[in-house]
């Protein structure tokens, strides 16, 4: 058994330089004795600080004190030292030594680095060898020295007088339980079960969600779809329509995400279908009707340009013919010869245009000839004209000086001079006469006549407007269908002969043409075969006319090559691979389920597991508090007092309700 032997320390707290020492020899009981502040908690501190390396009353204050805020040093210039013997036998001895490090550690400043303040040392043969907390331990053969002091060796009045003082049971027994083996680990695992326990559970609804959402989104009753349902051949219902990659989904051989949702899409769809096949003959007839009275553009077409078709070039001549007319008229009248008048005299059957080229000709030539002599006269009468200015500063000139020709006088050669520039002048106001009588000849003889042509034969010969025509060509475009539609129309029961336009010439009426319309389409819903109740409700959102565009190409015979046993077979081939689809639905639903249970099983172990590891701690602590009673002493001049007068003083804990575990504790 390890004993305390002796503790000495120098200049530690309050202890000053000289060495204290407290010799325990072999006594089973010390008493310390003596006023608050005179060094009874130091006593144990020294004796805590050295075998463990700190103090755990200090670490409680972590964060609200430092290291400089606890005293340890007497004398701060001074060493502290800390000895300790402890003894098995007089033979073997243990001495260990703490020393506050000088200086101090610059990082060390928390509480809960208190034990880095401090050096070990151990002595040996040859002294004090540095040495680590570890190898104390080591020697003292417990790994757990600093857990198992606190717990069964020194008890300290703080963790007294809070035992004392706590109104909670609860709290008093885990201050109980933390002097003979702290449960926190033991709670925390059971924690830890609990937590995984809930982590479980919720995994496991999970999973059994997940197997509701199959159930939900596929519509499966578990009992009624494990029902095997035999293999169909696949048949494509609409062939001619693989080329085309235009197949409807419902008629391939394989479905994406096929579930009850696209299922009962497709039956759907299979039911249309087949009550199409079923009233495709009275389709078929009011087809054309239906069509009609749903095409009025058509129908305006076929009334107004139907008689026209066959003479677009005839009108598009015309049309050509009164433009070149009209651009030549508007040249004419603004004073213009348009390139293309020979191509007009043609036009209007006149031979004279050699008459006209001829005369134009003699015009032009004497148009240049003015030009070019008016240039000349221009040029002489200038000259004559500064003769005239320069002849007033040569008084006795008689001489021209253009011809060198003598007069009598310089009043005589001033005179002739004027003469010549008036000759001149009228010189060129003769030849402006004679272009300008030349030229009304020609609009008298050509030009006026043309034009009163051009505006006869324009009003004789009308031709249709841009927009008549833009509309004629537009329907050229449907000359096809509107050929079919004739031909339609003339294995009618009725005719419609007076509605249509005769071949057009000019404008249209388009009062007639909405009249004529309205009448057309009279007629045509009034032949219209009447459809009974039971097709229009079959026919709802005119779904026959959606299924002959989109699956029958709106062609006849693709249609009458259907029959309602084709469908029928779709039908089943649909349903056997419905069928077929949720057994791998049903696959996972089961894994799912399966696999809930499994964790369900787990959870329940885990449970059980949970409950026992509870039990034992409360076991451990009914044993820790009501079967060991546990004295508590408080070490101070009050408990001495009543020690040395005999009364002494204790406390124990007793749980009143009996059983194994604890579950209720009372002070006595």
């Amino acid at each position: 058994m390890l004993r305390l032997s002796s503790i000495e320390f120098t200049n530690f707290k309050v202890f000053g330089s000289d060495t204290y020492r407290v010799n325990f020899n072999s006594s089973d009981l010390i008493l310390l004795d003596g006023p608050n502040g005179y060094g009874k908690t130091s006593v144990f501190d020294a004796i805590e600080l050295a075998l463990s390396g700190t103090i755990k009353r200090f670490i409680s204050t972590d964060g609200r004190q430092t290291p400089e805020d606890v005293v340890v040093a007497y004398d701060p210039r001074s060493d502290v030292l800390i000895d300790v013997v402890l003894s098995r036998s007089p033979e073997d001895i243990l001495s260990f030594r703490r020393k506050l490090k000088s200086p101090i550690p610059a990082g060390a400043q928390k509480i809960s680095r208190f034990p880095e303040l401090w050096d070990v040392f151990i002595r040996d043969e040859s002294g004090w060898t540095p040495a680590k907390q570890s190898d104390v331990d080591r020697i003292l053969k417990n790994k757990n020295f600093t857990r198992d002091f606190h717990l069964f060796h020194y008890v300290q009045q703080e963790e007294a007088a809070s035992f004392l003082k706590s109104n909670s049971e609860t709290a008093r027994a885990t201050e109980i339980s933390q002097l003979f083996g702290d449960t926190a680990a033991a709670e925390a695992k059971y924690t830890r079960l609990k937590n995984t326990e809930k982590r479980l559970a919720s995994q496991r609804t999970i999973l059994l969600q997940k197997a509701e959402l199959l159930k939900n989104s596929h519509n499966i009753n578990v009992a009624k779809h494990s029902t095997k349902v035999g293999e169909v051949e696949h048949r494509f219902l609409l062939p001619w329509l693989l080329d085309a990659s235009k197949s409807p989904e419902w008629d391939l051989p394989k479905f994406e995400a096929f579930n009850q949702s696209k299922f009962s899409s497709f039956s759907s769809e299979l039911d249309r279908m087949l009550e199409f096949v079923k009233n495709r003959d009275f389709y078929l007839s009011s087809l054309p009707y239906s069509r009609a009275y749903r095409s009025p553009d058509l129908i305006s077409d076929y009334l107004c340009f139907y008689n026209s078709l066959n003479h677009i070039q005839e009108l598009d001549e015309r049309r050509s013919k009164d433009k070149v007319f009209e651009r030549c008229h508007t040249a004419l009248v603004g004073g213009e010869i348009p390139d293309n008048l020979f191509h007009i005299f043609d036009l209007l059957g006149r031979r004279d245009f050699e008459q006209f080229q001829k005369d134009q000709d003699t015009i032009n030539e004497l148009r240049r000839t003015n030009s070019g002599l008016k240039a000349i006269y221009r040029k002489i009468v200038a000259q004559h004209k500064e003769l005239n200015n320069s002849l007033a500063s040569l008084p006795e000139e008689s001489r021209c000086p253009f011809c060198g020709k003598p007069h009598e006088s310089h009043d005589q050669l001033e005179i002739a001079a004027s003469i010549r520039v008036s000759d001149f002048s009228k010189l060129l106001s003769d030849q402006d006469v004679s272009i300008l009588a030349l030229e009304n000849s020609i609009k008298a003889r050509f030009i006026y006549p043309i034009i009163a042509q051009i505006e006869e034969f324009r009003a004789k010969n009308t031709v249709l407007s841009d927009g008549a025509m833009a509309s004629l060509i537009k329907a050229d475009l449907t000359k096809e269908r509107l050929i079919k539609f004739d031909a339609w129309l003339k294995n009618c029961p009725f005719s419609v002969d007076d509605l249509m336009f005769p071949p057009l010439s000019h404008h249209l009426d388009a009062e007639k043409i909405s009249s004529n319309l309205e009448e057309m389409m009279r007629r045509i819903h009034k032949n219209t075969p009447p459809a009974s109740l039971e097709y229009q409700l079959a026919n709802e959102g005119d779904a026959f006319d959606r299924m002959f565009r989109e699956y029958f190409a709106n062609r006849n015979g693709n249609l009458l090559s259907i029959t309602e046993e084709n469908v029928e077979q779709k039908r089943k081939y649909l349903e056997s691979c419905f069928y077929s689809s949720f057994q791998i639905v049903l696959k996972e639903i089961a894994a799912h389920t399966e696999n809930a249970k499994r964790l369900e099983r787990v959870e329940q172990e885990l449970a059980g597991i949970a409950v026992k590891v509870l039990k034992k701690i409360r076991q451990y602590k009914k044993k820790l508090i009501g079967d060991i009673e546990i004295p508590f002493y408080i070490y101070s001049g009050k408990i001495l007092q009543s020690h040395q007068s005999g009364i002494g003083q204790g406390v124990f804990l007793k749980d009143p309700t009996g059983g194994d575990e604890l579950k209720n504790v009372r002070l006595v």
